[in-house]
Parts: structure tokens; sequence; C-alpha cells
């Protein structure tokens, strides 16, 4: 009898375990949908304005080896002032991370792209922002 009691003690602690984990993952997924839609939300309420500064950062992710030219484009054309770059910043997993950042006075008709060569990739990965992709705000572009 002492030896079921602590499988059904064992069986009842898996059960809430599994019953816990559900609702934690379940409402870690819905608050990140959340923050998401948020974080949308507010750059809305404070659009890019036409001849003030702004930043543009891009982030590249899962990087390895840590080797990498990030270049940023103005209208199609090579920028160098303005751009900061982290160093590689290493991730748990043994890759890396880096941002890259462009500061710059939005005009009207320009677009910026961010540019990421690594010798890994078949071609360079792009991430534009202007109106070629119909913003007219910040973004935070992920490659």
């Amino acid at each position: 009898m002492q030896r079921s009691w602590k499988w059904i003690q064992g069986y009842v602690f898996v059960l809430v375990f599994g019953v816990v984990l559900f609702f934690f993952c379940f409402c870690f997924f819905f608050l990140s949908l959340l923050l998401f839609c948020l974080s949308s939300i507010l750059s809305f309420l404070y659009p890019v304005e036409l001849g003030e500064p702004n930043v543009l950062i891009c982030f590249v992710d899962q990087l390895f080896p840590p080797v990498l030219n990030v270049t940023w484009l103005k209208n199609g054309q090579a920028v160098s002032e303005g751009v900061k770059e982290t160093g590689f910043l290493p991730n748990e997993d043994n890759t890396f991370s880096k941002f890259s950042y462009l500061t710059f006075v939005p005009e009207d008709g320009d677009f910026y792209t961010c540019r990421v060569e690594h010798w890994g990739l078949e071609g360079p990965l792009t991430t534009v922002w202007g109106k070629l992709c119909h913003s007219q705000r910040p973004s935070l572009g992920f490659l």
C-alpha cells in the first residue's frame, strides 16, 4: 500500500508540474505578444519628424565566426558618418551578436539600408527603412 501511495504522489506532482508549465508558457506567449503590439503602438505614437535626429539600429544575431561587415547605405550610397558599432557580444550557444547604429536626420524621399556580409552567407542580407518599405518611423532591423 505504501508503494502505490508514493507512485500516486509522483504522478500528481508530474501532473501539477505539467499544468503549471503549460500555463507559464501560455502566459509568456501572450505577454510577449502584448509587448510586441504595445511597442508597435508606441512607435506610431511618436512618428519620425523630418529634419529631426533619429537612430536606426541593425542587430545581427547567431553569428559565427565573429567576422562581419556591416554597411549602411543612404539612397543606395555608402554612409560612414554617424555609424557606431558594438564589439562582438557572446551568446550562450557560442555564437555572437553585434549592434550597428546609424544616427541620421531623415529627409523626405530618403531610404536607408543596413547591409550585412558574412562569409557563411550566400549573399548580403539587407534591411531597408524609408520610402521603399513604406515606413515613416525608425525600425529595429533583425538580421
